[in-house]
């Protein structure tokens, strides 16, 4: 019978016995190893996500038979973007990256008038493409060399059909002959007040708060129920202490409602409802309410922000949600 070969051992060749591999411990190291990956992902998917704030003011003009609201939003750090929207189908038209926080004062059919790094810009409703900007706008290009730097010194007069902007110092002017008065259509030229102008700017230097020039501010981002609205604000006939449901006018249908601050990061919902108290909608984790105006066709847009748990509750993102009402009842939300 023939015998088989011998097994060499390491020992028999006076080499270190080989260990025996602990396959427990291998499985537990790459146990680890996976945990901590999942772990690195979750972290790394929370740290690259962006939060997105919403501006804390918009506009509502009409294009070629659409009603279009514009509106600001940052994104991280340092990315301010204004984008406009389709008030029915919440179909965005168009979106562009600007400076710094820009800030929507008004639009008509066939501009929109903002603050871009606390300049004058005016863009085409259409497309968003910029007509003119800064000293460039007609008008502005002062033969002293001052800016039309903003200080809280824009109003935006709906019966004029005008923003009328301080060419002083930024800051409200009683002088009218410091003021000019830019139209939201037609050729965007700056001019000198008209005499009827000159009554109602001085009338909005007398009763406008000038820290919040464009008429919505936010009070404490509580939506109070039951508060007369108008469609836009008037500078003649403002209230400085008006809260965001003061745009949103009764002739909308819409009652705007936030539920008392639950949990620790103070989240509350946002609850749309009929005059007659039938639920339209409700938007949860709502932080804060940025802006609200009811629009000329009888609807309504509401810009909140969100505030989001994320890795397990120990963290949270924001997110801007734009709400659109529509004159039927019809609700639409659309993430910036």
């Amino acid at each position: 019978m023939t015998e088989l070969p011998r097994v060499v051992r390491p020992e028999d060749l006076g080499l270190p016995r080989e260990r025996a591999v602990n396959a427990r411990g291998v499985l537990g190291a790459l146990g680890t190893l996976a945990v901590l990956a999942v772990v690195v992902v979750l972290v790394g998917s929370v740290l690259t996500v962006r939060d997105v704030e919403p501006g804390y003011a918009l506009a509502v003009g009409e294009r070629d038979g659409r009603e279009v609201v514009v509106v600001p939003s940052e994104h991280g750090a340092g990315a301010s973007f204004v984008a406009a929207y389709d008030t029915t189908t919440g179909e965005r038209l168009w979106r562009h990256r600007t400076g710094y926080r820009p800030w929507p004062l008004a639009a008509g059919t066939e501009h929109v008038i903002l603050r871009d790094d606390d300049q004058l810009v005016v863009l085409d409703l259409a497309d968003g493409s910029v007509v003119a900007e800064g000293d460039a706008v007609p008008g502005l290009d002062l033969p002293h060399g001052e800016l039309n730097f903003w200080v809280g010194g824009d109003a935006v007069d709906p019966v004029e059909g005008v923003v009328y902007v301080s060419v002083h110092d930024g800051f409200p002017e009683e002088r009218p002959d410091l003021v000019r008065a830019l139209p939201v259509d037609g050729p965007p030229t700056a001019a000198p007040l008209t005499g009827r102008q000159a009554e109602r700017w001085s009338c909005y230097v007398a009763t406008a708060d000038a820290g919040r020039p464009d008429g919505a501010p936010v009070v404490d981002g509580v939506v109070r129920e039951g508060a007369a609205g108008v469609v836009v604000p008037d500078v003649c006939d403002r209230d400085p202490a008006r809260a965001v449901d003061d745009e949103l006018a009764p002739g909308s249908g819409v009652v705007a409602t936030m539920t008392p601050e639950r949990g620790a990061y103070g989240r509350s919902e946002l609850v749309l409802t009929t005059a007659d108290g039938a639920a339209l909608h409700r938007v949860d984790d709502v932080s804060d309410v940025a802006a609200a105006r009811t629009t000329p066709s009888g609807g309504a847009v509401l810009l909140v922000r969100t505030q989001l748990s994320a890795l397990f509750g120990l963290t949270t993102r924001y997110d801007a949600v734009l709400v659109l009402v529509s004159p039927g009842g019809e609700v639409t939300e659309v993430g910036l």
